[in-house]
């Protein structure tokens, strides 16, 4: 139990540093309106960082890879006739599935309107979807509370430690 931990911390806190380079990266690819709010919005202390990471860590695992990754796997194997033993390919169906939807509620509600530039939209599913797919497999070889872990050390480094290094 202990090595899946270690192991989904590790994922975790590397899954945080490549998203960093990614967003170094591609931010300046974002119209320049997006970038300024972007750049204008407030940095959380590390406490609210801290406590946001553990909740999205909690609540965003139990109801996608526990709940629907399961659900779609069930299902899955279910129209497929395949009893309690799905394949490889039901399961990583289902993990897919269950990254889209991931990436999905990360969008800005103004995205459901149209009212966000591509590039945003590819910028927020690109990044969400890495970490659901990361997630999930974790989920599914190693379990919740690995899922969890690996959630709570991508966020932790998202927000909690990278803003407040950089604001000093």
């Amino acid at each position: 139990m202990l090595s899946a931990l270690a192991l989904a911390a590790s994922l975790g806190a590397a899954l945080g540093a490549l998203l960093l380079a990614l967003q170094a990266v591609l931010t300046p690819l974002l119209p320049e309106a997006v970038r300024r709010s972007y750049e204008a919005a407030s940095i959380p202390s590390p406490w609210e960082g801290f406590l946001a990471s553990i909740s999205a860590g909690d609540n965003e695992e139990v109801l996608f890879r526990l709940g629907l990754v399961t659900l779609f796997v069930f299902l899955g194997a279910r129209l497929l006739r395949q009893g309690d033993r799905p394949t490889t390919g039901v399961v990583w169906t289902a993990m897919v599935l269950a990254t889209l939807l991931f990436g999905a509620v990360h969008l800005p509600h103004a995205a459901l309107g149209g009212g966000l530039p591509a590039s945003l939209k590819a910028f927020v599913l690109l990044g969400n979807g890495l970490g659901g797919l990361v997630f999930s497999w974790l989920y599914w070889k190693r379990g919740l509370l690995a899922a969890v872990t690996a959630h709570f050390a991508v966020d932790l480094v998202l927000h909690a430690i990278a803003p407040n290094i950089s604001s000093i």
